[in-house]
C-alpha cells in the first residue's frame, strides 16, 4: 500500500485513487543528471511564455485555508425565495448581530446561513470534513487549487501602490488563451472570465468556476460580470468575440488603476492612461478585443495569444534593451535592407559628411522592394499557382496576373477569383510604377472586404509610391500613415506595420516619430537593418548624432552589414559639429574594422581631413583634450596630420584605375603637403 501524496491527507492509495481524498496518485518522479548547474527549484510551468519569469505562488494546503468562524457576511444575506435583506442588525448599530437561522419577515421563506457540515464528520463514507473554506450554496467535491487568484494578486500589488507589471498580466492572457481556445473548439464559452476566477498555484495557472460555460447557441442563463461582459451579450448571446473582450478587459483591470469599469467605462477606456500611452501596442490589442463591432474583434483566442506574445517581445525588449525577435506567421522578413550602405565604395574627393544614404529619405520603389510581405495563406486555392511566379521579373509578373484576373482567364476560377490573386497583382502593378492599375484592383477588393488589412497594408505603399509622383506628396504620405496604422489596429503584436509607419512618418516629414517606429522595431528585432539605418537617418534629422552612431553601431557582427554600418558611423563622427572625442572614436573604430585597402585608405583620409580641419577651425590641436594617443598614426598636430593626409591621397591613387582620378588624387596630396626645405 502507498500513502496519498497530498498535503494532509495520509490516505491510502488503491487501484490508482486515494480511498480518502479520491484524487489520483501523483505521478512518480525521476532524478536525472545534469552536466548544466541548476538553481535547485522544480522544473518551470509554462507560465511567461517562456520570454518572463513569474514569481511562484506557494502551493497553499487547505488546512490552512479553513475558517476559523465561517459566517456568512450580513450584507451578502438575502431571502432565497423574494431576495430581500434578512439575517441583519436591523438597528444598524453593529451591537447585535443578525440571525443566522430563521424566517423571512417579508415572504417566511426559512433561512438558514450556518455550515451544515461540522468538522471531523464523514461525506459519502469517503471524505472527511476539516472546515468551511467558503460559503458554496450547496456542496460539491472538486480538486482543491492552493493558490492565489490573479484578483489577490492584483489587490496585494494595489497595496503596495501599484498594479500588477503588463508582462506578468500579459504572460497571464497568454497562457489563459489556450483553454479558452479548448472550449470555442468543442463549441463552448466561459462567459465569465475575470481575474477571480483564474489562479496562479506555483508556476501555473487554473482557469476555476466553469458553472457559466455554455454552448454557443444554448438557451438559457447568461452569467457575467459588469465591467468585463461584451454590450452585445444582452441581445445576441455569448459568443468567442465576448469571451475575448472579457479577457481584454481582465488585462486593462489587472494592469492600471481603471476607476469606472464597472460605471462609465464599462465597454470603453478612459483617455490619458498612463500606461496606455507608454505601451503603444498594447493600448491598441486591448482597442482591438473591445471593438464594438464583435467581428472587428480577434478572429480567435489562438490569434489573439499570438498578437499578445508579439507585444510581450515587444514590451520587455523596450524594458532591457534586449532584443527578442521571433519569426511572424502572417509577414515574411524584410526583402531586402532599405537604403543601407556606407557610400564605402566613392573615393572622397570634397568634404566629409554622412554617407548620402543618411542624408536622405528613401524613395518609394525602394520602400516598396524593402518591406516585408505579407504571408500567403498557404491554404487558399491560388497559393500553388502563386508560388510558380517566383522566378519573374515584376513586368512578367504583372503581365501573367494581369491575365489570370481576366475575363478569359486560362487559370480555374477559383485561382482567378481570389483575393491573393488579386493582392499579388496589386503589388506587381506597383512593382512597375502602375499606380492607377494598382488603385483600381485595391479598391474592388476593399469593397469585397472593407476589413482585410492586407488591401489596407498594399494600398499604404501604393499612397506612398503616388506621392512621389503628385504635388501634393505630404497628403499622400499622410494617407499612408492613415494604412499602416489601420494594419497596426489590426495586428498590435507585428514588427511590419511599425517599420511601416516609420517610413511614412520618415515621408512626411515627422522625424520624431520616425525615431520612436524605427527604434521600437530595431530593439526588438536586430536582423531587420531597414530599421537601424532609417533610425540613423532619424535621428540626424533632429539633431541626435549619438543616437544615430548608436543605432548603427548595433548592428551585429554577424550581419552582411556590419561594415556598412561601421563605415557609416565613421562618417557620421567626422562630420559637422565633430570633437576631438569623435575624432578618438573614428579612429578607433576604423581600426577595428576589417575593410580591403580602398575603402581604409578612404576613411584615413576623411578622418585626417575632418583632424585637420578641426584643428585649423580651433586653433588648437585635437591632443588638448584627447590625450597624447596618435590619430591613425599621425600626432595630433597640423604638420603631422598633414603628412598623414598626404600619404593618404598617394595611396588612394596608386590604388585607382582612373588616369584623370589618379592625377586630381596626386594635385590633392601635393596641395596639403607642408612646406618643407625639400
Amino acid at each position: 500500500m502507498t500513502t496519498c501524496a497530498q498535503p494532509g491527507c495520509g490516505g491510502t492509495i488503491q487501484d490508482g485513487y486515494c480511498d480518502t481524498c479520491g484524487l489520483a496518485a501523483a505521478a512518480p518522479s525521476y532524478r536525472t543528471r545534469s552536466s548544466r548547474r541548476t538553481s535547485g527549484r522544480s522544473a518551470r510551468g509554462r507560465l511567461g511564455a517562456g520570454l518572463v519569469e513569474i514569481p511562484p505562488v506557494p502551493h497553499r494546503d487547505p488546512a490552512s485555508a479553513v475558517l476559523a468562524n465561517p459566517q456568512v457576511p450580513e450584507n451578502k444575506r438575502y431571502c432565497s425565495g423574494c431576495d430581500q435583506p434578512v439575517g441583519r442588525d436591523t438597528g444598524g448599530s453593529g451591537l447585535r448581530p443578525g440571525l443566522t437561522e430563521g424566517f423571512c419577515r417579508n415572504c417566511g421563506t426559512r433561512f438558514s446561513f450556518s455550515p451544515k457540515l461540522e468538522p471531523g464528520e464523514e461525506v459519502a463514507g469517503q471524505y472527511e470534513v476539516l472546515g468551511c473554506l467558503a460559503q458554496p450554496a450547496g456542496y460539491i467535491v472538486m480538486e482543491y487549487v492552493g493558490g492565489k487568484s490573479l484578483k489577490q494578486i492584483l489587490v496585494d500589488a494595489r497595496a503596495s501602490g501599484g498594479s500588477v507589471p503588463v508582462a506578468h498580466a500579459i504572460a497571464y492572457a497568454v497562457e489563459v488563451l489556450p483553454a479558452l481556445g479548448y472550449l470555442h473548439d468543442r463549441g463552448l464559452v466561459y462567459c465569465d472570465f475575470k481575474p477571480d476566477n483564474v489562479i496562479q498555484t506555483e508556476e501555473q495557472l487554473k482557469l476555476i468556476d466553469m458553472g457559466g460555460v455554455r454552448g454557443v447557441d444554448s438557451e438559457g442563463p447568461i452569467y457575467g460580470t459588469v465591467g468585463y461582459q461584451a454590450p452585445e451579450i444582452g441581445a445576441e448571446g455569448p459568443s468567442v468575440s465576448s469571451d475575448l473582450f472579457t479577457v481584454a478587459r481582465a488585462l486593462a483591470v489587472l494592469t492600471f488603476e481603471f476607476r469606472g469599469y464597472q460605471s462609465n467605462y464599462k465597454f470603453t477606456f478612459p483617455d490619458a492612461v498612463p500606461l496606455l500611452e507608454q505601451q503603444e501596442s498594447f493600448a491598441r490589442l486591448l482597442r482591438r478585443a473591445t471593438h464594438p463591432d464583435p467581428e472587428r474583434r480577434f478572429g480567435s483566442a489562438g490569434e489573439m495569444a499570438e498578437q499578445l506574445t508579439g507585444v510581450l517581445r515587444e514590451v520587455l525588449a523596450t524594458a532591457d534593451g534586449t532584443p527578442r525577435p521571433a519569426f511572424s506567421t502572417v509577414f515574411s522578413p524584410e526583402l531586402q535592407a532599405v537604403l543601407a550602405g556606407g557610400d564605402e565604395t566613392l573615393i572622397p574627393l570634397g568634404g566629409a559628411g554622412p554617407p548620402s544614404s543618411l542624408s536622405r529619405p528613401p524613395r518609394a520603389a525602394e520602400i516598396i522592394a524593402g518591406m516585408p510581405m505579407p504571408q500567403v495563406d498557404r491554404a487558399d486555392p491560388a497559393a500553388g499557382y502563386l508560388a510558380t511566379f517566383a522566378g519573374l521579373d515584376s513586368a512578367q509578373r504583372a503581365a501573367a496576373l494581369s491575365g489570370a484576373v481576366s475575363a478569359d482567364a486560362a487559370v480555374p476560377a477559383e485561382v482567378a477569383t481570389s483575393a491573393e490573386t488579386r493582392l499579388a497583382l496589386a503589388r506587381a502593378q506597383l512593382d512597375v510604377g502602375d499606380y492607377n492599375g494598382a488603385g483600381t484592383t485595391l479598391a474592388d477588393l476593399a469593397a469585397e472586404d472593407p476589413t482585410d488589412w492586407r488591401v489596407a497594408w498594399t494600398g499604404g505603399l501604393r499612397q506612398l509610391a503616388a506621392g512621389e509622383a503628385d504635388t501634393d506628396g505630404t497628403g499622400a504620405a499622410a494617407a499612408a500613415r492613415g494604412a499602416f496604422s489601420a494594419v497596426f489596429d489590426e495586428l498590435p503584436g507585428e514588427l511590419a506595420p511599425k517599420l511601416a509607419l516609420a517610413f511614412a512618418s520618415e515621408a512626411a516629414g515627422d522625424a520624431a516619430s520616425a525615431v520612436r517606429y524605427f527604434k521600437l522595431v530595431w530593439t526588438v528585432d536586430r536582423s531587420c537593418i531597414s530599421a537601424a539605418f532609417g533610425l540613423a537617418r532619424a535621428c540626424l534629422v533632429i539633431g541626435d548624432r549619438p543616437g544615430a552612431i548608436a543605432a548603427l553601431a548595433a548592428v551585429p557582427e554577424t550581419s552582411s552589414y556590419h561594415a556598412a554600418a561601421q563605415i557609416a558611423a565613421v562618417r557620421i563622427l567626422v562630420s559637422s559639429g565633430m570633437t576631438d572625442n569623435d575624432l578618438q572614436q573614428a579612429s578607433g573604430r576604423l581600426g577595428r574594422l576589417a575593410l580591403d585597402e580602398a575603402r581604409r585608405q578612404q576613411l584615413t583620409v576623411e578622418i585626417l581631413r575632418a583632424a585637420l580641419g578641426w584643428s585649423e577651425n580651433s586653433g588648437r590641436a585635437p591632443a588638448r583634450i584627447a590625450g597624447d594617443g596618435l590619430i591613425l598614426g599621425c600626432e595630433p598636430n597640423e604638420r603631422s596630420l598633414r603628412f598623414g593626409l598626404e600619404r593618404g591621397y598617394r595611396a588612394l591613387a596608386r590604388l585607382t584605375s582612373d588616369r584623370s582620378r589618379r592625377i586630381e588624387l596626386v594635385d590633392m596630396a601635393n596641395a596639403v603637403r607642408p612646406k618643407t626645405w625639400s
